[in-house]
């Protein structure tokens, strides 16, 4: 599944599809302008396949960029590899996930 970011209205948003390498940069962009017009986000990730570590930079991106445009961000039920990623790279307060 080609990876995607599915704005589902107020600041509310779910990502989904497999995240690597070739589709972090465009999910990346496209992700900035769907969120910039809101101060509160919140970003489901369920359905997000992060492939390697090209799927968590995207968060910690998104993460470091919502703290320099003011903007509350959250992310929600991380699975899978995302989560062993998390972990293992010891990310999860920057993403503001309690710790696993």
């Amino acid at each position: 599944m080609e990876a995607a970011l599915t704005n589902l209205g107020n600041g509310r948003f779910k990502l989904r599809g497999r995240l690597d390498l070739s589709s972090v940069g465009r999910v990346l962009v496209a992700g900035r302008k769907l969120m910039g017009g809101f101060d509160s986000i919140s970003i489901d990730l369920q359905q997000a396949d992060c492939a390697n570590t090209a799927g968590l930079a995207l968060l910690v991106e998104w993460s470091t960029w919502s703290v320099a445009h003011d903007k509350v961000l959250r992310y929600q039920n991380p699975a899978g590899r995302l989560l062993d990623l998390i972990a293992l790279n010891g990310v999860a307060e920057l993403l503001n996930l309690p710790a696993q």
